[in-house]
């Protein structure tokens, strides 16, 4: 959607913000942690969803892009997306 979001580290958790345009500062991932490949939680949000409702979260990185996935209900009903890397 436009948006520019900062994936970083912070004390070995996962978080992911956006810096620029839909909402920015908004914290998405939540402290994620690292399960093999890839970065798992149940506290994800979306910036479109009420501020009330999280999803269970996956986040992992192939080279220059990150793909990440939230489920409600399990894995009932989820939505995922692909993010490139800002150069």
């Amino acid at each position: 959607n436009g948006d520019l979001v900062e994936a970083r580290l912070a004390d070995g958790k996962l978080e992911c913000a956006i810096l620029q345009g839909s909402r920015p500062g908004f914290e998405m991932c939540h402290d994620m942690v690292k399960q093999g490949d890839a970065w798992v939680g149940s506290a994800m949000k979306h910036p479109d969803m009420p501020g009330f409702m999280s999803f269970n979260g996956t986040v992992v990185v192939f080279g220059d892009e990150l793909r990440i996935k939230g489920c409600a209900l399990h894995e009932a009903f989820c939505d995922s997306e692909t993010w490139t890397r800002a150069q």
